[in-house]
């Protein structure tokens, strides 16, 4: 339950971006900072749910697979869905059908009306993180939403948050 002011930050930038929208297509969002702590999760979170609250139609994608967060404040602890580890982003790179994949694609239902999630798995201490680059031509497929917007892990401390830089549209 945010302050009033706090949220009616997320709504201007909802805004100005649903705006910009208007000009140049902007479908999907990177949320990246340089170090831990910064508020991308925050963010992420917010401003989907401010968009949401316009109506817009929001999937979050857990790209931070290093300190996946957005799962255990977003979903509700009776859905069904949260330990199917069908939902996890690393599943969705996995070698699955086209038909599983569009499935996933649609992600799980949150506790925030019109915003869904594809959360992620924490990676083990000496796991290989996948290639984030390869979801993007199943994320042009999602057709259920008007936004998707990522998480990201620091920066400065990891690399896949440049290696999906240029994909996104902002």
């Amino acid at each position: 339950r945010p302050r009033p002011e706090f949220r009616e930050t997320f709504r201007t930038l909802a805004a100005s971006i649903q705006a910009t929208g208007a000009e140049r297509q902007l479908r999907t969002l990177l949320v990246m900072s340089a170090y831990s702590k910064e508020g991308r999760t925050t963010t992420v979170l917010n401003l989907g749910a401010a968009l949401a609250e316009n109506g817009a139609r929001v999937l979050l994608v857990e790209a931070d697979l290093r300190q996946p967060k957005l799962k255990q404040l977003l979903v509700a602890q009776n859905n069904y869905a949260v330990h199917d580890t069908e939902y996890f982003v690393q599943n969705m790179l996995a070698n699955v059908s086209a038909e599983e994949k569009s499935w996933q694609l649609r992600g799980i239902s949150t506790k925030v009306n019109n915003v869904r999630l594809i959360p992620a798995q924490k990676l083990g201490r000496h796991e290989s993180p996948p290639r984030l680059p390869e979801l993007f031509p199943l994320l042009s497929q999602a057709d259920v939403t008007d936004y998707i917007i990522l998480d990201s892990p620091p920066c400065l401390k990891y690399a896949d948050a440049f290696q999906v830089a240029s994909l996104v549209d902002g």
